[in-house]
């Protein structure tokens, strides 16, 4: 309780001084607010305003909105307006964020646990104005699918505690879509482990090539799980066999073993010296080419004697980074950006990006974290380890790609071919803990069927019939999702014992396995398996997939690795004078190169240390190392240069500035001083009519951006003269 109240208190504070309101604080501050008057002013000029209501999904509506929303539906009801709710209680699945079915169930009336009486006076008014009307026509899937449906979970009602019945009264629906439709069934007892997962993954497999050799597109295909982890071993499996996947629940990127090795180089980045980052490193790389990555890294291990006498072994870093990457200089070198880091260690080891969409999504991640934070790998690294690898990388909807997603994220959408490996769910989290008022005492501890406490055992029944009712709503929206055809899978861990259905306990997959056991008995059903802990049947006939009325074209943007050749003659004359490969004299490089120190450089105490940082990265050229000392020194010395930095209050280097959607300005330096910004443009060549457009467009630029007194000046170093850009 102290470190509740301790972070409320936090919060509050924060809130206060930052002037936040957060969005989910506003129900409440409503429910104050109205609390205490039949008709406050806000409502008055809402309901002058609005006359009919529509609320859309209001089975995952909380009790809080719904008693906010009660007195406006009340005041267009007092003046005989309709109003209409729409929901369905057999897909209320967003209990855990405050969804309460049960206030579907009672309507018309208002539910009112507490007999409220001001309440309850609503509640009998809203009775008489209002009914309730189911819809029992399916418009979505083929009958088969329906009728299967139908009979599943009416015989699920029969199995389910008396007081969730009330939430599948309207379960049958009259099929009003086209004739057929297929359904496939395999629940059984195997042997596996409780996170075992490899039976649900090898009838995934089955299933998706099964479909495609009967002509389904790969894109009319969705597997829905319960939990993303499930569904990321589905859709790495299938990436393994080389079938295309898009989803949003899945692919997480830690789950490349490319992108373990890049983490693996930025963790060593981060201690140099560490040799269990070393070692670890290592393993990864081999095990890429290896099949026996150990036999590779044990080459590097060497004996050495202690003064001592006593030998010891140590990993040699230095002859690892030798033999395979070339030099200490090239593996360590330095780095401007986090993004600019991985690149270099694709490149150097030969990791290609472009096919590979988990070290895409990478570059992606450090790019973004760059442009926020700036290049701190330590607390990139922390921030990777905590939730980082565990984002998922994001790929384009085709008709190429299968389709996978959690229950939740299918809700309200409709897939040719639905297939629901795994069906066997913990019903409740037995590490769940409460905190509950007995009498003038807290209990905060488990729930329990076998506790001494008559208030424990009565919340343990209460949550778990709820937990039970979340994990059938859960099924009904999967079960509703297909059109032409769906494959159900459900594993229940083989005993000595067999399956004992008498004890369902926490196992969601044994009302499974029951009700499937029932349904097999049904002239409805091709029974291909029936006994006691293996059931399998089918309905319907696999028919050719439906022909779509519109071509589907694929138009997804497929990235090619760039060749080096010249895109006309594969032979060109060079001039030449131009002795490097690059089509650059000697003067044309150095004048490059001589503006990219000036565009960093403040001062001529800061040459030495720019001067070996761009040497290293080879942004910069050893050959004229002599010639950039000695022109830095004469520019950055030179006392016309030195005044314009006086008094400077931030000097900007390379500076962007976004102009609008494709045009960015990216001026040398801006210097901003209390009463005045500068502009400078440095040039190297001669002087030139272009060079003072350009930086008159900076200076407009800026004064648009209302910074004071702006002026603009290119600096030309061949002779040190600047010239000063007028604007007109």
């Amino acid at each position: 309780m102290g470190l509740l109240k301790f972070i409320s208190e936090r919060l509050d504070r924060i809130r206060n001084s930052e002037q936040i309101i957060r969005i989910s604080e506003f129900n409440k501050m409503i429910s104050d607010l109205i609390k205490d008057e039949e008709a406050p002013f806000i409502y008055e000029r809402l309901g002058n305003r609005f006359h009919h209501f529509l609320l859309d999904e209001f089975q995952d509506t909380s009790r809080l909105q719904w008693m906010n929303i009660v007195p406006l539906i009340h005041e267009s009801l007092s003046n005989n307006r309709y109003n209409l709710i729409v929901g369905d209680p057999k897909q209320s699945i967003y209990r855990f964020k405050n969804g309460l079915a049960e206030q579907f169930i009672t309507l018309p009336e208002i539910y009112n646990p507490e007999m409220d009486p001001q309440i309850a006076l609503k509640s009998a008014y809203f009775k008489n104005a209002g009914g309730k009307k189911p819809l029992i026509d399916n418009w979505r899937s083929f009958q088969n699918i329906v009728e299967f449906n139908n009979q599943f979970f009416e015989v699920f009602k029969t199995v389910i505690p008396d007081e969730l019945k009330s939430f599948y009264e309207d379960v049958r629906q009259i099929p009003q879509g086209k004739k057929g439709g297929y359904i496939y069934v395999d629940s059984k007892a195997v042997e596996k482990d409780e996170e075992d997962t490899s039976h649900s993954t090898e009838s995934v497999l089955n299933w998706v090539n099964l479909c495609i050799a009967d002509g389904i597109e790969k894109g009319d295909i969705c597997i829905l799980g319960a939990t993303k982890k499930s569904c990321n071993e589905w859709a790495i499996a299938l990436s393994n066999q080389g079938h295309k996947v898009v989803s949003s629940d899945s692919l997480m990127v830690h789950s490349d073993h490319q992108v373990k090795l890049a983490i693996a180089y930025l963790k060593w980045r981060k201690n140099p010296s560490g040799e269990l980052e070393a070692r670890r490193f290592a393993e990864m790389f081999f095990s890429l080419s290896f099949e026996n990555p150990i036999s590779k890294i044990q080459s590097y291990w060497k004996t050495e004697t202690r003064n001592d006498g006593k030998t010891f072994q140590r990993f040699d870093q230095n002859e690892f980074i030798i033999e395979n990457f070339g030099s200490k200089e090239i593996f360590f070198a330095p780095f401007e950006s986090l993004y600019n880091l991985i690149q270099g260690f694709y490149q150097m080891a030969n990791l290609h990006e472009i096919h590979n969409p988990y070290l895409h999504h990478l570059s992606d991640m450090l790019h973004e974290f760059d442009l926020v934070f700036g290049p701190e790998l330590e607390l990139f690294i922390k921030e990777y380890d905590q939730k980082g690898k565990n984002s998922s990388i994001q790929t384009p909807e085709n008709k190429d790609a299968i389709k996978i997603m959690t229950g939740h994220k299918s809700k309200g959408l409709e897939f040719p071919v639905v297939m629901i490996p795994d069906l066997n769910w913990k019903i409740t989290s037995n590490q769940s803990k409460f905190l509950l008022k007995e009498k003038d005492h807290f209990i905060y501890q488990g729930l329990s069927k076998t506790s001494n406490i008559d208030r424990i055992k009565k919340e343990y029944d209460l949550e778990y019939n709820q937990s039970l009712l979340d994990k059938l709503n859960l099924a009904y929206v999967m079960f509703t999702r297909p059109v032409e055809r769906l494959y159900v899978g459900n594993y229940l861990k083989a005993t000595k014992a067999g399956i004992d259905l008498s004890d369902q306990a926490n196992e969601f997959g044994k009302y499974i396995h029951t009700v499937f056991s029932q349904l097999s008995t049904s002239e409805f059903v091709h029974v291909i398996d029936n006994e006691a802990d293996a059931i399998c049947f089918e309905i319907g006939e696999k028919t050719p997939p439906t022909e779509k009325t519109e071509l589907e074209t694929n138009t997804d943007f497929v990235p090619v690795e760039l060749s080096d050749k010249l895109w006309f003659p594969d032979i060109s004359l060079r001039d030449q004078l131009l002795e490097d490969e690059n089509g650059l004299s000697d003067a044309q490089r150095y004048g490059n190169q001589l503006h990219l120190l000036l565009s960093v450089l403040t001062s001529p105490k800061e040459i030495e240390e720019q001067l070996q940082f761009h040497f290293s990265s080879g942004l910069i050229e050893q050959a004229f190392e002599e010639r950039f000392r000695s022109d830095l020194n004469h520019v950055l010395s030179h006392k016309a240069y030195v005044e314009l930095f006086q008094d400077a209050e931030k000097i900007w280097s390379e500076q962007a500035i976004i102009i609008s959607a494709t045009e960015t300005k990216r001026p040398d330096k801006i210097i901003l001083k209390k009463d005045e910004t500068i502009v400078i443009d440095f040039k190297t060549g001669m002087a030139n009519e272009k060079h003072l457009k350009q930086v008159q467009v900076y200076v407009n630029t800026l004064r648009e951006m209302k910074y004071p007194n702006v002026r603009g000046i290119v600096f030309y170093t061949g002779d040190l003269r600047m010239v000063r850009a007028e604007t007109v």
